[in-house]
């Protein structure tokens, strides 16, 4: 995972920077984004060693553990990696006890339109997080049972703005 695709989400959440595509975004949706930059998360590069997720983000009651994945294939296999597996399961546990709201962000590379894809996990969500929750695609499972992000599937940065905006 390249640290460029985590700065870029870090900045565009902090509200340090529009994102890459605000260009090409509708007036209404970049009205949502200007609205939510005005009121941004506090973010926290938490890579490596460091935690169980790329990105920690803290805005009022709303907590995110943000764990980033890239690829240039638009379905992303957990199964490939055992690591990632346990990984998926720790983030789930984690946030499951603390009542944080997990997130994968996906970022397909060579896509002309938005990269990001946002998807949750299952958990019990509580508070400000359970609507945020309910409106997030969550990560499939194939038929063997192994985790899935299917990128298409996934919940545009934009619309996620929108609605915490």
């Amino acid at each position: 995972m390249s640290s460029n695709y985590e700065r870029e989400l870090k900045d565009v959440l902090s509200g340090k920077k529009r994102p890459p595509f605000f260009s090409r975004l509708d007036k209404a949706k970049q009205e949502d984004y200007l609205r939510f930059a005005k009121k941004p998360f506090i973010v926290v590069r938490a890579t490596g060693s460091l935690g169980v997720a790329d990105l920690v983000a803290l805005r009022g009651g709303l907590s995110l553990l943000i764990e980033i994945k890239s690829s240039i294939h638009p379905i992303f296999h957990f199964s490939h990696q055992k690591r990632l597996i346990e990984q998926a399961e720790r983030l789930r546990e984690m946030c499951g006890r603390a009542e944080v709201l997990p997130i994968y962000a996906y970022y397909l590379k060579h896509q002309r339109s938005e990269h990001w894809r946002l998807f949750t996990i299952d958990i019990k969500t509580f508070g400000e997080a359970r609507p945020i929750y309910k409106s997030l695609p969550k990560i499939d499972r194939t038929k063997d049972g192994n985790l899935v992000m299917q990128w298409q599937k996934g919940m545009k940065l934009s619309d996620f703005l929108s609605l915490i905006s």
